[in-house]
């Protein structure tokens, strides 16, 4: 059968009396088998190549027909002979007389009878071959294996070489996958541009007709396509109509949704109406492109939730009292003492809340290139006012603020400390809440995680609470490793929307004596090994300390 349009009656035959079985459908093609079937594409400023072998002992007829892409017209067609472990070459372009070139659709490798008989029939094995779809513009292109299906007889089970394919008891696989997936598809943005193949969605509809040849006939369905980023977060939904071969991209396949910034995978729901489905992806990136078959799986995923905004809300005290720089705070420590603060900031790190299963769910923090970075998010509670005026800033921040799948939370985890990839950077160089040069030590000992100091108000006493790592190495540009990391890890019951933080700075100094210091020892305590300062409030921070085993943390608590 050579040209012509073949109409619902052909299709008839399909989902009639020659409709395979269940048995006899398979969702995602082969790489050879008894028919081979080829996307090409011919089009302006594109080149297509197909290859045929005969991997046998014996000489086949093949016969070749280039379809257009609503495959109601066979465009050019030959019917080949292949010897003996032979092969040949179509050039979309010239071959049959040139009638496709220029076009873009589907192709059919069917062996048949002999060259004046175009009955379909089974080879004395199968066959194989490959493809290449090219751009010039791009100068890229990639290669893949055909499309391929076996004849099979009513139960499903393949048949034997010489048998006719006649479409009643003897047909070919139909492919019926139900879901097509992209199993992973680059952000569109960083590929070439769509109108230049960048980013290619194939899908293909058509049906099978046995008139004593093997022709096409087109399947007119829709493609239901849902469209998840690399987190599984469903990001897009759209339906687009599919007849014959159709040839988009990503984004004309999402619709209104926009896929610029996301990389991911995209299902497809197809119901092939009886007839054959299946598709083809590629993508690329200047001279290099890939492309790949789509398989065939069982369903189209939930997903992630969408996430939602959470704000975790933080408040400083000292002994119950609001924290503020403008104030005294009496009965503090183990002589009671009066004290004036000069600084009370800290970083956290690593937020997490625990859901109602057990699960961990990472705090997307929002990156407001003030107070977050990457996961790591700075608490202040001074204002420059009072004392704190010697090294403090107006600025004041109390709050942690992200995204969060939506779901049932309680309890949350975190740490008082830097993410240690971040810790040993340049402070002058790095981005906010990381370029406080008060929060600093050095490039090898990192940040201070967290800095609460007091004046003595009986001697003048300073009393500085700086806790980060210690026993640091490294090479003064950024790559360090510390013997004493020195973080202090948080876990509390938490309701998001009913709780806040509590920092309870005084807790730091309850049992130490903040009117005076170990003589030869830093002020306060400063996190340096064999300071007996430290001792108290590393355990008040749950720390390890020297031969102290650290413990609960009493630092943090939740209202």
């Amino acid at each position: 059968m050579r040209a012509g349009i073949f109409g619902a009656f052909a299709l008839s035959l399909v989902v009639g009396a020659a409709a395979p079985a269940v048995a006899q459908t398979i969702g995602t093609p082969g790489v050879s088998g008894d028919q081979l079937l080829f996307i090409y594409d011919a089009r302006e400023d594109r080149v297509s190549f197909l290859n045929v072998a005969n991997p046998s002992s014996e000489t086949i007829f093949v016969d070749v027909a280039l379809y257009s892409q609503d495959l109601t017209e066979e465009l050019a067609g030959q019917t080949i002979s292949l010897g003996p472990a032979s092969n040949t070459v179509i050039d979309p372009t010239s071959f049959g007389g040139g009638g496709a070139n220029g076009a873009a659709g589907l192709a059919t490798v069917t062996p048949v009878l002999g060259a004046e008989n175009l009955t379909p029939v089974v080879p004395p094995q199968p066959i194989v071959g490959g493809f290449t779809l090219a751009n010039l513009d791009l100068m890229s292109g990639f290669g893949q294996n055909p499309f391929a299906r076996f004849a099979v007889d009513g139960s499903g089970d393949p048949v034997s070489a010489g048998t006719e394919v006649d479409g009643a008891s003897v047909a070919y696989q139909r492919f019926d996958p139900g879901i097509l997936m992209i199993p992973v598809y680059f952000n569109p943005a960083d590929l070439a541009p769509p109108e230049n193949d960048g980013n290619r969605v194939l899908l293909v509809a058509f049906g099978d007709d046995y008139d004593g040849a093997y022709g096409l006939s087109p399947v007119s369905t829709s493609a239901a396509g849902s469209f998840f980023n690399a987190s599984g977060l469903l990001i897009a939904e759209n339906t687009v109509p599919l007849t014959g071969v159709l040839l988009s991209d990503l984004q004309s396949m999402a619709g209104e949704s926009s896929l610029d910034g996301s990389s991911g995978k995209a299902f497809f729901e197809i119901d092939a109406n009886g007839g054959n489905v299946f598709g083809l992806f590629s993508q690329s990136i200047g001279t290099f492109a890939a492309g790949q078959r789509m398989p065939a799986v069982a369903i189209v995923p939930e997903g992630t939730e969408p996430p939602v905004e959470m704000s975790i809300a933080f408040e400083a005290r000292v002994d119950g009292e609001p924290f503020s720089c403008d104030r005294t705070y009496t009965d503090v420590g183990t002589t009671n003492a009066t004290v004036e603060p000069t600084d009370a900031r800290l970083y956290i790190e690593n937020v997490r809340l625990v859901n109602s299963d057990g699960g961990e769910v990472a705090l997307q923090l929002d990156q407001d290139g003030t107070w977050q970075v990457q996961d790591v998010a700075l608490l202040d509670f001074e204002n420059a006012t009072g004392l704190c005026g010697q090294r403090g800033t107006p600025e004041m921040n109390s709050t942690v603020r992200g995204m969060i799948p939506e779901g049932t939370y309680d309890r949350i985890r975190f740490e008082m400390g830097v993410t240690e990839s971040l810790n040993h950077g340049d402070s002058a160089t790095a981005p906010a809440p990381l370029n406080k040069t008060a929060l600093f030590w050095s490039w090898n000992s990192g940040y201070k995680f967290i800095r609460y100091d007091n004046i003595a108000e009986s001697n003048g006493n300073e009393f500085r609470v700086h806790i980060g790592s210690t026993a640091c190495e490294g090479d003064g540009r950024g790559n360090a490793s510390c013997g004493n990391s020195n973080r202090a890890a948080v876990d509390l019951p938490f309701d998001p929307a009913t709780n806040k933080i509590v920092v309870q700075l005084g807790a730091f100094l309850e049992n130490v004596n903040v009117e005076q210091n170990t003589p030869e020892t830093a002020p306060g305590c400063m996190s340096s090994p064999g300071d007996p300062e430290c001792v108290p409030v590393f355990a008040a921070a749950g720390i390890p300390y020297d031969a102290n085993a650290g413990g609960s943390q009493q630092i943090f608590t939740v209202e």
